[in-house]
């Protein structure tokens, strides 16, 4: 089954809405190997299911992904460990006032799913995929530098189990990736090739970056001095260092702001803003080697 969501809710019905507070997660771990369920419910006929397949996609607030990320149960168990997280760039007070065609993305993703669900490839008995000299190369030297990552004593543990299991999802995107290429084709080749495994390791670079946003920044923010330093941030980075999308600061580019820019454009966040909360979060930051200060 498919499950879309803008708001998020199945994850208060995944943490215990409807099941006295208790966890309800047993289904979804099942289904990220497709592992045999089954339940036993009173008064009514139990449920199993041989090879059950769920496909999430959550557009929701990072409070609900920390929300998630910090819930003892669900990281405990690994479901937290299960999903790719992307935080794209926010784009309000940027966006132009005229709407943006679709084109023919929609038409042509469902041609593509409609071709590959036709597709003669002996569906009944099931495709092996295996990867070729080179895609297996490539893999393998993805596997070394993850397993340098899991070694790495300064990542965290919540990070380290998301880690685990980036080698997996990598073969699987490296799977739909191949798929994806034979839509056209009568039947698909069992054969990987570099390319999509090269386009795979890719996408899992990406979405390395994001998880380490997720499992090791979304939470931070515990502490005044923290929060302070977060709110400051955020609004440098949409007032000062990325004031349009069209044109941003190079990573690499240092700039210096003089302390009245950055009140004028940090106070427009907060009602009453004052210098000596911009200082109280500026010191964190100077702690965290975001900025250096000159004061």
């Amino acid at each position: 089954i498919f499950i879309p969501s803008t708001e998020g809710q199945i994850f208060k019905i995944i943490e215990g809405r409807y099941n006295q507070g208790r966890t309800n997660s047993e289904l979804f771990l099942s289904c990220f190997n497709e592992e045999p369920y089954s339940m036993d419910r009173i008064n009514r006929d139990p449920v199993s299911l041989d090879h059950p397949a769920i496909t999430m996609l959550q557009f929701i607030q990072p409070q609900v992904i920390e929300e998630m990320i910090y819930n003892k149960d669900l990281a405990g168990n690994g479901l937290t460990a299960r999903f790719m997280y992307v935080f794209p760039r926010p784009m309000a007070g940027h966006r132009t006032v005229d709407d943006i065609p679709m084109g023919t993305a929609r038409e042509e993703y469902n041609e593509a799913i409609t071709k590959l669900l036709n597709m003669n490839s002996g569906m009944d008995t099931g495709v092996v995929l295996t990867l070729d000299k080179d895609a297996k190369e490539s893999f393998n030297g993805f596997r070394e530098l993850v397993e340098k990552m899991l070694g790495n004593s300064e990542i965290s543990d919540a990070r380290k189990n998301w880690l685990g299991k980036l080698c997996g999802l990598c073969l699987r995107i490296a799977g739909v990736i191949h798929a994806m290429r034979w839509q056209d084709a009568a039947t698909i080749t069992p054969n990987i090739d570099s390319s999509a495994m090269e386009s795979a390791i890719d996408i899992c670079s990406y979405l390395t970056v994001h998880a380490s946003y997720a499992f090791d920044e979304l939470g931070v923010g515990n502490t005044p001095a923290e929060k302070e330093a977060m709110f400051i941030l955020q609004r440098m980075e949409h007032r000062l260092l990325y004031p349009s999308p069209k044109s941003p600061i190079s990573p690499n580019e240092k700039k210096l702001f003089s302390m009245q820019e950055l009140y004028q454009a940090v106070k427009g966040g907060k009602r009453g803003y004052s210098m000596e909360e911009l200082r109280f979060g500026l010191e964190e930051l100077g702690k965290r080697c975001y900025l250096s200060t000159f004061m």
